[in-house]
């Protein structure tokens, strides 16, 4: 198997697992989102240290990273973090459809980072996607007077990451844990200010919770930063609405979120965008291909 279809493999199940991440949340929502944050942190990092270990004493590998490298994780790991607690303050706080509305953006505005960073081509219909979409976006935010703030940060902090993980030349597994060492310490001081609640924190069912945290966060990480390695950013950004649509459906028919005409001529916008940018060129390249076919046939 290819290197180009593994990574949209492994693009494919990690946004699966981001769709449904709102159910998930709620199941910690009675615990502080800084304690869930600091227990995604640390269990992430013990479960990659691992498999690492694991992994190295089979391959023998011994590779040091680049200082640049070193720096860009530093700075990766905390774009990162920052976009963890969006999504869990997001599902905590009735804002699931908003943080939807900022997964949607992000697959078209990773196109275009795709074009201003890496020099990728840009398609005509990927143009007008993006023209739809910051139409969506100005609409919404025109209408309601104020800028969507969680939908506007998750735009930013994971077009960030996505851009600084694109530029890595290690080994997503390494890549990953280096960021959870670089973030560590913030959750340990975290759980240390937490000594009131340790109770609470260390009880059997939630000390499962917790634990089970770093395997929702470790697994997909690892995958998606395989993936956008080896797949082009114009065509990660296809597979990226699936786990907004996910989301969307949650906050909707599930979490009973508000959703007013205005957010609704917003989201078509944006829905119009995404649709030109990604379905309708691959759409249209299926057309051809069957009308090859059929004057052929």
């Amino acid at each position: 198997m290819k290197k180009t279809t593994k990574g949209l493999i492994s693009i494919f199940i990690t946004y699966t697992v981001w769709g449904l991440q709102p159910l998930y949340w709620k199941m910690l929502s009675h615990l502080d989102i800084e304690v869930v944050m600091a227990a995604r942190i640390i269990w992430s990092l013990v479960l990659c240290a691992i498999v690492f270990a694991v992994r190295n004493r089979r391959a023998k590998q011994n590779g040091k990273m680049a200082r640049k490298e070193i720096a860009i994780l530093f700075v990766a790991a905390f774009m990162l973090g920052g976009n963890w607690v969006l999504n869990i303050y997001a599902a905590n706080s009735g804002r699931v459809i908003e943080a939807s509305l900022g997964h949607f953006i992000t697959p078209v505005m990773t196109i275009f980072a795709g074009l201003l960073f890496f020099k990728e081509s840009m398609s005509r219909h990927e143009k007008i996607g993006l023209g739809f979409v910051v139409m969506g976006g100005a609409y919404i935010i025109a209408s309601e007077g104020r800028v969507p703030m969680v939908a506007l940060l998750l735009v930013l902090s994971f077009l960030a990451y996505t851009i600084l993980t694109k530029q890595m030349v290690s080994d997503s597994l390494k890549g990953f844990l280096t960021e959870m060492v670089f973030l560590t310490p913030v959750a340990i001081w975290v759980i240390f200010n937490k000594v009131d609640q340790w109770n609470t924190i260390f009880s059997l069912k939630n000390s499962i919770l917790l634990l089970s945290t770093g395997i929702f966060t470790a697994i997909p990480m690892v995958l998606f930063a395989y993936g956008v390695k080896n797949v082009r950013l114009a065509s990660m950004g296809y597979i990226q609405y699936y786990a907004p649509t996910i989301s969307f459906i949650l906050g909707v028919f599930v979490f009973k979120e508000a959703f007013d005409s205005t957010r609704l001529i917003g989201f078509i916008l944006i829905w119009a965008g995404a649709f030109t940018a990604s379905v309708w060129p691959v759409a249209g390249n299926m057309l051809k291909k069957y009308q090859k076919k059929q004057e052929i046939a």
